[in-house]
């Protein structure tokens, strides 16, 4: 009787606490929800990670928000972390043969093939990852080489270097033709272009983008908007004396322009 008593105790107790770690985990998953409402993709991942361990396992709610999380990390630094690439290329493979036939599950269905068709443009092994960054390294100080190196200066080759990053995705790219097109360097002056190709950059998450949009916008006389990209560029990482320098000569720069022009 007294062994009969003892089980049927550690059963409520273990069933209790599988109670608690589910009940956790749902708070948990909330929470992520939260991250992922307010653009913090890495947050939403951890928090995800920390309910799958609350219920040593996963379910489809959690892999489709991590997923989702993911996959908007590597948008915005695609080639950051390739286990991160991977990982995901995998958890959308997993999803798509495990959760194809649960009801009412079509619109997150579809969200998760998009995602891994989105995907295939990344490159597909750790090999042609680590080229990637390599051919992007060299493409961005051949084109600092030609605007800011001495005795080097040659805008049309920045010009093909910048545009080849960019093509490629990278930030830097359409950061780097921005400021060709602001000062008309190798091509004709267009600030339409070149505000466009700063707010591309931006919205990539880069910190040269942000703050060439944030200076072109302060020239426009449009400081409101100025100050959000400023902003996001001084939480990333202080506010440098040589960049201040830089952004100071080129406002003189383009005062004259302007000066010129009238």
């Amino acid at each position: 009787m007294k062994k009969i008593i003892l089980l049927t105790l550690i059963f409520l107790a273990s069933s209790q606490f599988a109670f608690s770690q589910q009940a956790i985990a749902k708070i948990k998953y909330e929470e992520a929800e939260e991250a992922f409402s307010t653009n913090d993709f890495k947050t939403t991942v951890l928090i995800l990670d920390e309910a799958e361990t609350l219920l040593k396992a996963t379910n489809p709610r959690i892999m489709y928000l991590k997923i989702l999380a993911q996959s908007k990390i590597i948008e915005k630094a695609p080639l950051n972390d390739y286990k991160i690439l991977e990982n995901t290329r995998q958890l959308c493979a997993k999803y798509l043969i495990e959760y194809e036939s649960i009801p009412n599950n079509e619109d997150k269905y579809r969200d998760i093939y998009n995602v891994t068709e989105g995907l295939k443009k990344n490159p597909k092994s750790e090999t042609a990852f680590v080229a990637k960054i390599n051919l992007l390294d060299t493409l961005q100080k051949n084109a600092h080489k030609y605007i800011y190196g001495k005795g080097t200066i040659d805008y049309k080759l920045a010009y093909n270097a910048y545009k080849e990053l960019a093509e490629l995705g990278d930030a830097n790219g359409d950061n780097g033709l921005g400021n060709l097109y602001l000062h008309g360097w190798a091509v004709e002056k267009n600030l339409e272009k070149a505000k466009s190709l700063f707010e591309l950059s931006a919205s990539k998450g880069n910190i040269n983008g942000q703050v060439s949009m944030g200076w072109f916008l302060k020239l426009q006389g449009v400081y409101e908007i100025e100050d959000r990209y400023l902003k996001q560029y001084r939480e990333n990482i202080p506010f440098s004396e040589k960049l201040r320098e830089k952004l100071m000569n080129e406002e003189v720069l383009e005062k004259k322009e302007i000066n010129n022009r009238a």
